[in-house]
């Protein structure tokens, strides 16, 4: 592979996309592959479609799928294009089936559930440069990057959205999580679509997807005593607030943009998260990342905590085990053509 088109959706420096992109195309250099970036708030997708005929690249690379209104890119351009998304198929779901989509998601559990030679395991990769070991003016004690909704108003939504069946079984489906991964919750339970107001299998599991967050998250902060909780992003409705155990230790922050929560990692001592992503650059920047489905959760919190050089320790011996842009791109993405 000589050549490659990483595509984004915008210029502005402070989306996950152009952080990312960054230590994408550095590391491409390195290998002596060359990248090309096109940013689509600077150019149109007509330029774009000329322009890969005479310059002939291998593929094209997003994150995340930056075209989701649009028909997928490679139904114009006829060369693979491959979406890296963090957290979820869903974006991704109509590049699962045809022979030039590429789907690289970090959730191997994921990944071996879609079963689909279209989709491949892409690690979170950190590079070394972000290091970050002070243990100095950590202000925030425990730290969670996750929306938070009242249930019962969700469950009532579903119902406007999906038929009464579909909600019905979403609510079912969401008792089988953690047992089950939300793609094999629903796979139990649903039959195919009866029509159009039933959604699609990316509609439902993208619904439980945003139920779950609450539905981890409010036991922990019901359950630990003498911690303070800073949640930063979007908390709709006020019912989870109110039936709080410890309200005095929560402490609510707005949505931040992407390097701002960077930030927060850098100030923060431990994150709680399901997302491999932000577990990988919490380690880096020297905080340390605990599973909210961890059956020892509240015991490492406090443990932890207490103890900064064992924090300390902890975190050093993760970090041996994370690979760096370079690696990652010669291990798992080169490998799929």
């Amino acid at each position: 592979m000589k050549k490659i088109d990483l595509l984004l959706s915008t210029s502005k420096c402070y989306t996950r996309e152009n952080f990312e992109a960054s230590f994408f195309k550095q590391a491409l250099d390195h290998l002596g592959i060359e990248c090309s970036i096109f940013r689509f708030d600077q150019i149109d997708l007509p330029s774009y479609f000329h322009s890969v005929k005479t310059r002939n690249p291998a593929c094209s690379l997003s994150f995340g799928n930056i075209f989701l209104n649009d028909p997928p890119i490679y139904l114009y351009t006829h060369r693979p294009h491959v979406i890296v998304s963090e957290r979820s198929f869903v974006e991704a779901f109509p590049y699962l089936k045809h022979a030039l989509g590429k789907v690289m998601l970090s959730d191997q559990t994921l990944v071996h559930s879609l079963d689909s030679k279209n989709v491949h395991y892409f690690p979170t990769p950190v590079d070394p440069s972000l290091y970050h070991s002070s243990m100095k003016q950590r202000e925030y004690e425990v730290v969670i990057f996750n929306d938070l909704i009242d249930l019962p108003s969700l469950f009532l939504t579903w119902k406007v959205i999906f038929s009464s069946r579909i909600a019905n079984l979403l609510e079912k489906a969401l008792e089988l999580i953690p047992t089950f991964h939300p793609l094999e919750a629903i796979e139990r339970l649903f039959s195919p679509p009866k029509n159009q107001q039933e959604g699609t299998l990316g509609d439902w599991v993208f619904a439980l997807e945003e139920a779950l967050q609450t539905k981890q998250i409010l036991p922990i902060l019901n359950s630990i005593k003498g911690v303070n909780f800073h949640l930063f992003g979007r908390h709709i409705g006020n019912n989870w607030y109110q039936k709080l155990s410890y309200p005095d230790q929560i402490f609510l922050h707005d949505l931040l943009p992407y390097t701002l929560h960077l930030d927060v990692l850098k100030k923060s001592k431990i994150l709680i998260t399901s997302e491999d992503s932000w577990s990988h650059l919490a380690t880096a920047y020297g905080c340390l990342a605990i599973r909210p489905d961890d059956p020892q959760l509240e015991h490492q919190i406090t443990l932890f905590l207490e103890n900064e050089k064992k924090r300390s320790e902890k975190i050093a011996k993760t970090r041996k085990k994370l690979l760096s842009w370079e690696q990652t791109i010669k291990k798992y993405f080169l490998t799929i053509f």
